[in-house]
């Protein structure tokens, strides 16, 4: 499995804690630190796929939109696969 591929399209999750930060003293961020995502996203994952890589911003809105009635939703935060400070390298 490929951490920087959105498991529910396929393509580039952008995920900022995947990058390899240009030195020691740079703090890594990402988009889905200040966004929320809909439980409903987390929940279209296979149990096996969760927590080995990120949603993107575009599928996350996708359920967004689509949830707009429900106001459950999961912090960014709670959901990374790589939580901040940490990469698939760590």
């Amino acid at each position: 499995m490929n951490s920087a591929l959105c498991p529910l399209c396929r393509k580039n999750n952008n995920c900022g804690n995947l990058k390899q930060p240009a030195s020691s003293s740079e703090k890594l961020d990402c988009w889905c630190l200040h966004e929320s995502i809909p439980s409903a996203a987390l929940e279209a994952l296979p149990p096996e796929q969760r927590g080995k890589s990120c949603i993107c911003q575009s599928c996350a809105k996708a359920f967004t939109l689509s949830n707009s009635t429900s106001t459950s939703n999961t912090p960014a935060s709670d959901q990374l696969a790589f939580p901040v400070g940490q990469t698939s390298s760590s």
